[in-house]
């Protein structure tokens, strides 16, 4: 039961969209995909085709007894979705305040779907540091940081790297997979900071994914563009990362 950390250093970087669109593609390559939104936005469930956001959620869970397989939603491309929850600030703070103080609390909600060994799960993680990094950091056997073809993000990914932007900080025994995203070839900056990025990261590229509307519109329909619009070049650039991820998991 191999569980897939997505997250960012910054927001804006499209680590939602990629996170949801990742689940799409492991469903297609066989694996059974739980997707869980650990973001204050709630906007995993967006991509699934799920509107309402009076979906009961992790955040109005309010730490009580509740079973989150009671919270998990099929969606019509067989990912089940875990969301957030459309919470107040109050709700959210004290979702926070519980996990602080109860280590290894997500892991023991989790604990029920860890009995499908071909169930991934793949976790929208919130942008930037949090007391999520902890809990996830232990369970997780891949991380996806996802990064934007711009000269800020380069300019952050030494620290990420140290992990300043979360997980603990500390080594981490899972692969650290990176992916640049919303890249614009036409754009010479853009061009640089690819050549930049490839040569400081090497094979922990698990790939670049192109600007591509389709994604954007893809969005608008409530939909992954894997779902929208199949033969698009980001859709292509998504399903490759999958791949490599996939591969990152096979021996688990």
């Amino acid at each position: 039961m191999p569980v897939v950390c997505v997250a960012s250093p910054k927001g804006g970087a499209g680590k939602t969209t990629l996170a949801a669109t990742i689940g799409v593609a492991l469903r297609r390559i066989g694996w059974r995909v739980l997707a869980l939104d650990c973001d204050r936005e709630n906007a995993l469930r967006l991509h699934f085709e799920l509107p309402s956001d009076e979906l009961p959620g992790i955040a109005n869970d309010g730490g009580a007894e509740r079973d989150w397989t009671e919270l998990a939603v099929e969606t019509p491309s067989g990912v089940f979705v875990i969301p957030f929850g459309a919470a107040e600030a109050s709700d959210s703070i004290r979702l926070t305040t519980l996990i602080g103080d109860n280590p290894g609390w997500v892991g023991r909600k989790l604990a029920p779907f860890f009995e499908y060994r071909d169930l991934a799960i793949v976790v929208d993680m919130p942008p930037g540091p949090s007391v999520y990094d902890a809990e996830i950091d232990t369970l997780a056997d891949v991380h996806v940081a996802v990064l934007v073809a711009d000269a800020l993000s380069l300019a952050l990914l030494p620290r990420f790297q140290r992990g300043d932007f979360g997980w603990g900080g500390a080594p981490r025994k899972s692969p650290t997979g990176y992916v640049i995203n919303q890249v614009e070839p036409r754009h010479r900056l853009c061009r640089d900071v690819l050549v930049l990025g490839r040569e400081v990261l090497g094979e922990a590229l698990f790939g670049t994914v192109h600007h591509d509307e389709a994604v954007a519109e893809a969005v608008a329909c409530r939909q992954t563009v894997l779902d929208y619009a199949p033969d698009s070049i980001a859709a292509h650039d998504i399903a490759a990362v999958a791949n490599r991820i996939h591969d990152s998991l096979a021996p688990a």
